[in-house]
C-alpha cells in the first residue's frame, strides 16, 4: 500500500514481479480466482473501487465503482456460488455480487463497527475481522444471521484467511509442470499458459524462459540497494525495484561486475 504496487512470486519468495503499478490509489487486500485466472483487489483514497484483472495484470477493469461502494475493504470470493463477497468500512456492511458481466450486489448484514477489515468463507458462513472491536465475526452468508464472535479482545487481527480443500477447488493449465514455463506461469483463462519473468527480466524467444536487463542504474539508499531499469522497449514494466539484498545497514557506495553479474 505504500508503494502501490501488486506483486506475485513463487510461493519461496523468487522470481517477485510487479504486474500492477499504474494509477493504482491505496491498494488494501487481494484475492484470486485461479480458475477463471483473475485477480480482484480494494483501493481506498479519492476514487475507492474494486477492480479486476487477470493474473498477469492484463485486462484491468473496473468491477464495483465508486457510486456502488463506500470504502471497500476486505475481499473473498465464493467458488462454489461464484460470488465476490466485501467489507465496507465506510457504510458498515457486508456484500456480495456475483462474478458475472453485469453484476447484482446484495448487502447480507450491518455493522456497528467502521472497522471492519479482512473477510473469508468456509461452508455456509462468511467470517470478517473487526479492529475497534478486536474481535472476529462469523454469520451466515447468505443473509447475515445467526452471528457469533470469536477471539479474546487482546489482539487486533487484521487478516483471516480459511485454509481447507473446500476453498482450493479449480485448476488451469498452470498446474502441470508450471506450465512449461521456466519462472513464473500466470493463467489467463485462454488455453495455453502465459508465461512471466522477475520484474526488469524479459521473455527469451521461446517465449519461456528469461533473459536478464542489459542497461540499469544501480543506486543505495541507506540499507537497500535498488534498480532503475533504463529501457524505452518495455514501457509497461516497473521503472525502479529493490533488489533482495539483506543485511546492508549504511552503503555509502557500490559497483558492477558485469563480467559475472555481480
Amino acid at each position: 500500500s505504500v508503494l502501490k504496487r501488486i506483486y506475485v512470486s513463487k510461493s519461496d519468495g523468487t522470481s517477485k514481479r510487479v504486474i500492477l503499478w499504474k494509477n493504482l490509489g491505496i491498494p488494501n487486500q487481494i484475492v484470486l480466482d485461479p480458475p477463471s485466472g483473475h485477480i480482484y483487489w480494494s483501493t481506498s483514497g479519492e476514487y475507492p473501487v474494486i477492480e479486476r484483472a487477470c493474473l498477469d495484470g492484463s485486462n484491468r477493469e473496473e468491477f464495483i465503482s465508486s457510486d456502488q461502494v463506500g470504502s471497500p475493504n476486505g475481499l473473498a470470493v465464493d467458488y462454489d456460488l461464484r460470488r465476490l463477497y466485501w467489507t465496507d468500512t465506510e457504510k458498515q456492511v457486508i456484500s456480495y455480487t456475483t462474478l458475472g458481466r453485469k453484476p447484482q450486489i446484495k448487502t447480507i448484514l450491518h455493522s456497528n463497527s467502521n472497522q471492519m477489515h479482512s473477510i473469508t468463507l468456509f461452508k455456509e458462513n462468511v467470517y470478517w475481522t473487526e479492529l475497534d472491536s478486536k474481535l472476529i465475526k462469523m454469520a451466515d452468508k447468505f443473509n447475515g444471521g445467526n452471528q457469533i464472535s470469536f477471539q479474546d479482545k487482546s489482539t487486533k487481527v487484521t487478516d483471516a484467511l480459511v485454509y481447507h480443500e473446500s476453498r482450493q477447488r479449480g485448476t488451469n493449465v498452470c498446474a502441470e509442470n508450471n506450465g512449461g514455463c521456466s519462472e513464473l506461469c500466470l493463467y489467463t483463462g485462454n488455453t495455453k499458459p502465459t508465461c512471466a519473468c522477475p520484474s526488469h527480466h524479459f521473455l527469451s524467444d521461446d517465449g519461456r524462459g528469461c533473459t536478464e536487463p542489459q542497461k540499469f542504474l544501480l543506486f543505495g539508499q541507506k540499507n537497500k540497494i535498488s534498480r532503475l531499469l533504463l529501457d524505452d522497449k518495455h514501457p509497461d514494466e516497473v521503472h525502479d525495484l529493490v533488489l533482495p539484498v539483506r543485511g546492508a545497514r549504511d552503503i555509502r557506495s557500490l559497483d558492477y561486475d558485469p563480467e559475472n553479474r555481480l
